[in-house]
């Protein structure tokens, strides 16, 4: 069981008993012994259903189980009036010694299992200018802070207060291989690492540290209220720092992408602006007079028209000659200007809506 093989902390009295009871592996054999590694103890929790990401293993990434070969039967004399070793057990109210005991390897030593803080020390919010840089906590830092290099911003970085003894150590003692535990899954919010730890004439031990990184980003926000359709002006907007946890939840971070836009919803103040809000302003409104240049031969014409909708550079728009009910098609070219060619496709008032 768990409790064989590791020291329990942390944990509530409910919890204790269950993580106690988890089956780690078979006993071995009398006078036999077996290795228990960390991956077989995270199976045996996740097959048990219990939250491993509530849960911190710390320690030796293995250890030797060995069980005591059992003793020839011999007949002691026994006094009549002395209780023997099991009664006297029982007197006690303990039980016989159980057939296999957990015994320290010179090389190995023993797991321990903790409970996770809830990031709420005072270590997970160090600053990474005041902690020596030989450490595995500024070695994490780091890391994470070149993975995080080109979301721009900064990233704060914590850990739960259970990882502490881990994030103390320090090198040349220790040697650190960092790697993120999926390095395809997004770079802030809860993120695993596996952390290789290296001693001289010792194994490899992987200590698993979860990190709770939150971009800080600046991002446009509104400054006042901003009505549908409205075009955004400089007065409009302002710039500041908001954390993120998921990066699609990151808005427009240049202020120029979103000056002479037009807002698709209403904005109130302090509103974070995303792209899917803004959009160009059209070069040709619904129901506006527009400026016809027509082409026919080497003569260019100059006419009226108005547009039957709106439009944008290069978009082909259905037009009404003004004064009649003709309709043809024309190509936006500029504001409040249109170009006909001399294949554009005319419309007859039964072809219209």
């Amino acid at each position: 069981m768990l409790a064989d093989v590791a020291a329990l902390h942390g944990f509530d009295a409910a919890a204790l008993e269950r993580l106690s009871a988890v089956v780690v592996a078979p006993a071995p054999a009398a006078g036999g012994s077996t290795r228990i590694d960390v991956k077989q103890i995270r199976q045996a929790l996740d097959g048990a259903r219990l939250n491993l990401a509530e849960i911190t293993i710390l320690g030796a990434a293995r250890c030797d189980v060995s069980s005591t070969a059992p003793r020839p039967p011999s007949s002691p004399r026994v006094d009549a009036d002395e209780p023997s070793v099991r009664e006297q057990e029982a007197l006690r109210g303990s039980s016989p010694r159980p057939p296999h005991e957990r015994t320290r390897s010179p090389r190995d030593g023993f797991l321990e299992t903790r409970a996770v803080d809830r990031f709420n020390d005072p270590v997970a919010s160090m600053r990474e200018d005041s902690l020596s840089p030989d450490t595995l906590e500024f070695a994490l830092r780091s890391h994470i802070a070149a993975w995080t290099a080109d979301l721009g911003g900064r990233v704060d970085v914590r850990f739960g207060a259970a990882h502490r003894p881990a994030l103390a150590l320090r090198s040349p003692e220790c040697r650190f291989v960092i790697r993120p535990r999926d390095a395809t899954a997004e770079r802030v919010g809860m993120v695993w690492f596996d952390v290789e730890v290296q001693r001289e004439d010792k194994p490899v031990q992987v200590v698993p540290i979860l990190a709770e990184t939150t971009l800080l980003r600046p991002v446009v926000v509104a400054a006042r209220v901003i009505n549908y359709g409205q075009e955004i002006t400089p007065r409009d907007i302002r710039v500041e720092e908001r954390p993120f946890r998921k990066l699609g939840d990151l808005g427009v971070t240049e202020a120029a992408a979103a000056i002479g836009a037009e807002s698709r919803r209403a904005l109130r103040p302090g509103d974070m602006l995303r792209p899917r809000d803004l959009q160009s302003k059209p070069l040709v409104r619904r129901n506006e007079l527009v400026t016809v240049w027509s082409r026919a031969g080497g003569v260019v014409v100059h006419s009226t028209a108005r547009a039957m909708r709106q439009g944008w550079l290069g978009d082909v728009i259905e037009l009404r000659a003004e004064g009649s009910e003709s309709r043809f098609m024309g190509t936006v070219s500029g504001p409040g200007t249109v170009t006909v060619s001399e294949q554009a496709t005319v419309l007859s008032r039964a072809d219209g809506p």
